[in-house]
């Protein structure tokens, strides 16, 4: 399936969707062990596999997009933002900013914009963050976009959002 283009535009960012050329970006971040440790699978990654999961999963897949956000003033590399449809109802957010530019207000104004897309191309309004229990900055985070916790298991948390339904430009 190929991919179509999806992006969006906030009041400092600009969201492009991820394509292949990304990769050394997406492996800068996914690559650092203080990162990787509270993944789901916890490896380094490396360019290499980063390209088979984009050639092999994600450009086959109509239920996740995932955005490299840069800065829309000066182009610099902000992190990866992503959605993915979970179920009939259920949109499952992830994010990894880079250190750069961690607690400067970029990941949640990339966060909110993705909802606010899923709601209105989606009509999906239930998100999911799923997060390992001791990473506590990205817990505080998702508790500061609103998420709550639902439900614990194994070593990660499962903290959801429902939003009403807004129009998006």
């Amino acid at each position: 399936m190929k991919r179509s283009e999806t992006t969006i535009v906030t009041k400092r960012l600009w969201l492009r969707q991820m394509d292949e050329t990304d990769a050394e970006s997406v492996v800068g971040l996914r690559s650092d062990e203080n990162v990787y440790k509270y993944f789901l699978n916890p490896v380094k990654l490396t360019v290499e596999m980063h390209r088979e999961w984009y050639r092999e999963r994600y450009c086959k897949s109509d239920t996740r997009i995932d955005w490299i956000a840069v800065d829309d003033g000066t182009g610099e590399f902000i992190g990866v933002y992503g959605a993915k449809i979970t179920d009939s109802d259920t949109v499952e957010i992830s994010y990894i900013t880079a250190d750069l530019h961690k607690h400067s207000g970029y990941a949640s104004e990339a966060v909110e914009a993705i909802m606010s897309w899923c709601e209105a191309r989606w009509s999906l309004d239930t998100f999911i963050a799923t997060v390992h229990k001791e990473n506590t900055a990205s817990i505080r985070f998702a508790e500061k976009l609103g998420f709550a916790a639902t439900e614990e298991s194994n070593e990660f948390i499962r903290l959801e959002r429902r939003k009403k339904l807004i129009a998006f430009d």
